[in-house]
């Protein structure tokens, strides 16, 4: 289902037999549900524009219609999370929230603020409350395409550095688990901020910034680092052991590769995400033969065996 038209179901803007077919979709699978879950609840919390009571009370009211709308789809749908602290409260608000991609899936949203946003599996965005600037809070990989506002800049805080903006284009790269860090930029400019909020470095159009060894080293900006958010995966001259390496992070697969003999043979290619990861084992397969693998039976959990 096409994200553009969840979000119009999520508004209430689509006809009766395009709700039904939607409610049906959203029926058909645990997996479709999440999806619909993920939108609704990203919808209403993503609320950064100062906004009067009134204003407030009528996104409430309509978030109510929709979600009432829906009710007969799934009553369970926000998770008992509170969106609000009371629609009558003057100082009613969003509260912050995280939202965790699935594995094996991306997703591209819209901010209220008009914001575009693209999250890689696996990732994890966080949003705080604060109106005088828009500010979130990225573990894993995005890819933003932020509204100009020059009196409110747009901050993404990760584990490393954090990253400001009034309006441009980026992808930003922040796993803590495996120490990998990195900033693309693609349009614009980016000040790129220290714990203390200082500006450490400024970047440019083109240019990638990595933390290696705990310095800031500057880069080409790989664009087959960015066709992630158009659902390719691609490996470039990568050895077997880093792809599946990748595999794992994107599909939530666990390998077992101990038998493995031919770790170190490189590849190259892409791949549409959505083919799976057992396609892409049989293509490798399939170019270089010197590999097997299997889904060993008895085995708890998503293993596959890699030898």
């Amino acid at each position: 289902m096409e994200t553009k038209t969840l979000l119009e179901y999520v508004k209430g803007g689509l006809s009766e037999q395009e709700r039904r077919n939607v409610a049906a979709w959203i029926d058909e699978s645990e997996e479709n549900l999440k999806e619909y879950q993920a939108l609704r609840r990203l919808y209403d919390i993503t609320l950064w524009r100062p906004d009067s009571r009134a204003q407030v009370q009528r996104k409430v009211r309509n978030w109510r219609r929709a979600f009432w709308a829906a009710a007969s789809v799934a009553l369970l749908i926000l998770g008992g999370v509170a969106l609000f602290r009371r629609a009558d409260d003057d100082r009613a608000e969003p509260l912050a929230q995280t939202l965790k991609v699935p594995a094996g899936r991306e997703l591209n949203l819209e901010l209220a603020d008009g914001t575009q946003v693209w999250l890689n599996a696996g990732s994890r965005l966080s949003f705080g409350t604060d109106k005088k600037e828009r500010r979130v809070y990225l573990e894993g990989e995005g890819f933003f395409r932020v509204a100009h506002d020059e009196d409110r800049p747009f901050i993404v805080d990760t584990y490393g550095h954090s990253i400001r903006v009034t309006g441009t284009e980026f992808n930003v790269k922040s796993w803590e688990a495996d120490r990998a860090w990195e900033v693309s930029l693609v349009k614009g400019s980016v000040d790129i901020l220290n714990r203390k909020e200082k500006v450490v470095t400024a970047l440019t159009p083109g240019k990638r910034i990595s933390l290696k060894d705990h310095g800031l080293v500057v880069s080409r900006v790989d664009e087959n680092d960015l066709v992630w958010k158009d659902g390719i995966l691609s490996f470039e001259n990568q050895t077997l052991d880093e792809i599946l390496k990748r595999l794992s992070d994107y599909y939530g697969v666990r390998f077992d590769s101990s038998g493995l003999k031919s770790g170190q043979k490189r590849f190259t290619g892409k791949f549409r995400s959505q083919a799976g990861y057992e396609h892409i084992l049989k293509s490798l397969q399939m170019v270089h033969g010197d590999f097997r693998y299997e889904f060993p039976k008895g085995v708890e959990g998503n293993l596959v065996r890699v030898y």
